[in-house]
């Protein structure tokens, strides 16, 4: 492939050689013709001086004879003439008499000087002498246009021969300005490809083949060297700076990098999805002051930036003006140059939402059992008491003390048993499932609890729309016996109680339908959790643990399924349980 010759270098270097070429040929040219026409003028004068001395000494004494030899001559141009002026011989062709006052003769007999004299006759123009002698006048001259002519022939030629040497210049530079251009056209190139994004370099073939100049050849060798090192250097570069981007795409945790004035280096998409600003372009300039107004987090970049040791930040809340705040737990630490200089600071927001959730739900959940159990064991201990010292005073012991405390006893045991049932939900993902019979298992469940309903005069409704179901047989006895049981209490007497088994596209649905009060909306999101009671008083008067329908849940997230109520105040709720089909 033919290379592209370096236009600009190329231009410049033919125009400045042309240029200075094209001044030095005119120059000298000029000068050339200042000195033709001064030495052919010079030589002109001493041949017609000479001429003149020649002929002068052969003045001639016959006129006829020098008459008759005087056609043989053609230069130079010579007059004989009497003394009135009338031309006897000469042999130019011209008859008119010589005008001796024209000539500017001061006196017949002596020579004149040399002067230009015009035969208008010829339409000549002559430079001539002439001598009086014997009454004869004789001129001789030379032509002025014949000088000219042969001035003009010189010039032409002069003129020729410096343009063919300005040619021959020109094409010997152009050969050599494209030797020279043409390894620094490869050095150019290779140094655009450095910088280039595409960081290919050229090898096409040179446009006449020459050999390499050495200097030249060392210099490009040193600038593909270092192509090839940038090369490789700029793809490692970009590797890492891809896995860097990926992996702070992947953390959770919100990442800001900034310098040591406060402005924003570089963040990952979970800090702007979290803190950035909605109305907020990548043309803006963000520093720490602008995204957050909460001094101690501005105080921590100030002093890692200043001192340069790691700021911690156990817990803060964070977060929109309107809106939930999360609590974040943030690590600032400085970010140093090789020399040691700090030049910045990188903050890692660590999102602690769930875990002050998960302590505070520990907390209540210690809460609650303390209560829970301690409501039981003070009736316990109070009955107990009582017992004690009944036998102690020898008296009889009441029964209905013994009956308060076995229902208390039964209490505590079924909250250690939902209790024990929770740790074994929460602490494993095994489950047996097995093909179940809905209807024998439902009818099997009702049987068990037939006794409670019919203290409150209360109808069991069943409705089966598919037979089987494929799940942990135990397990769904137990929701059923928790939905079962927390309809019979919130159901008032004579009501009705509905258990449909159906079917959609993906699941099996089991809903437990009851005619109660129903469950106000702010409450129903809160339903399934531990020891969360709409009617704390209501309900510990009726009995129970509080975590029946929380143990419904996490039984069906073990069966990858879902829990949830829909109710209307005064219109019942409907507890609907879905088991994924596969």
């Amino acid at each position: 492939m033919i290379k592209e010759i370096p236009t600009k270098l190329f231009k410049k270097a033919m125009i400045s050689q042309a240029l200075i070429f094209f001044i030095a040929m005119v120059g000298f040219g000029f000068i050339g013709d200042y000195l033709i026409k001064s030495e052919f003028h010079s030589m002109f004068l001493i041949q017609s001086q000479h001429s003149w001395e020649q002929t002068k000494k052969t003045f001639p004494e016959e006129t006829n004879s020098f008459c008759r030899h005087l056609k043989q001559i053609e230069i130079p141009q010579i007059w004989l003439a009497d003394s009135s002026g009338k031309v006897l011989c000469t042999n130019t062709g011209q008859t008119t008499n010589i005008d001796l006052a024209k000539d500017g003769a001061a006196s017949l007999g002596s020579p004149l000087e040399s002067h230009t004299w015009i035969d208008k006759q010829l339409a000549q123009a002559y430079v001539s002498k002439t001598l009086s002698r014997d009454g004869r006048i004789l001129r001789v001259g030379t032509s002025l246009d014949l000088l000219n002519l042969q001035q003009i022939r010189l010039r032409k030629l002069l003129w020729s021969v410096i343009a063919a040497i300005f040619f021959i210049q020109i094409t010997s530079s152009l050969i050599w300005t494209r030797r020279i251009t043409n390894p620094v056209s490869r050095i150019l190139r290779r140094a655009q490809a450095l910088s280039a994004k595409s960081n290919k370099a050229l090898y096409e073939q040179d446009y006449f083949g020459e050999e390499e100049l050495g200097e030249w050849q060392e210099i490009e060798s040193a600038l593909e060297n270092a192509r090839k090192d940038l090369v490789i250097k700029t793809e490692s570069l970009l590797r890492e700076q891809e896995e860097l981007s990926t992996l702070m795409s992947a953390i959770s945790d919100a990442i800001l990098a900034t310098d040591s004035s406060g402005r924003f280096l570089f963040y990952n998409s979970r800090f702007a999805l979290q803190f950035m600003p909605r109305n907020f372009t990548q043309t803006q300039s963000l520093s720490v002051a602008d995204v957050f107004r909460i001094p101690e987090i501005l105080e921590a970049f100030q002093a890692v930036n200043k001192l340069g040791q790691t700021v911690l930040i156990q817990s803060i809340q964070l977060g929109p003006q309107e809106g939930p705040k999360n609590f974040y737990s943030i690590s600032v630490s400085p970010l140093k140059k090789s020399d040691g200089q700090i030049y910045g600071a990188i903050g890692i927001f660590h999102d602690v939402t769930e875990l002050k959730s998960a302590e505070q739900i520990r907390i209540d959940f210690v809460a609650n059992v303390s209560h829970e159990l301690r409501t039981p064991l003070t009736s316990i201990k109070g009955f107990t008491d009582t017992v004690i010292q009944d036998l102690r005073s020898n008296r009889t012991v009441d029964t209905s003390h013994m009956e308060v405390i076995s229902r208390n006893v039964n209490r505590l045991m079924d909250l250690i048993n939902d209790l024990l049932d929770l740790s074994a939900l929460e602490s494993t993902d095994v489950i047996h499932k097995s093909s179940i019979a809905v209807e024998e298992l439902t009818q099997r469940v009702a049987t068990q609890l037939q006794s409670r309903f019919e203290t409150k005069r209360q109808k069991l409704q069943f409705q089966f729309a598919t037979p089987k179901l494929l799940a942990d047989s135990r397990r769904v006895e137990q929701v059923l016996v928790n939905l079962l049981d927390n309809a019979h209490k919130y159901t008032p007497e004579g009501g009705a109680v509905k258990v449909v088994w159906e079917e959609d596209p993906n699941a099996i649905v089991l809903k437990v339908s009851d005619n109660g009060k129903g469950i106000p909306p702010e409450h129903q999101s809160r339903l399934f959790e531990r020891f969360y009671r709409v009617d704390k008083a209501r309900s510990r008067e009726q009995g129970g643990t509080g975590l029946g329908l929380a143990i419904v849940k996490h039984i069906m997230q073990r069966h990858q399924g879902s829990a949830e109520v829909e109710s209307r105040p005064g219109q019942g709720a409907t507890f609907i349980c879905r088991f994924p089909k596969n």
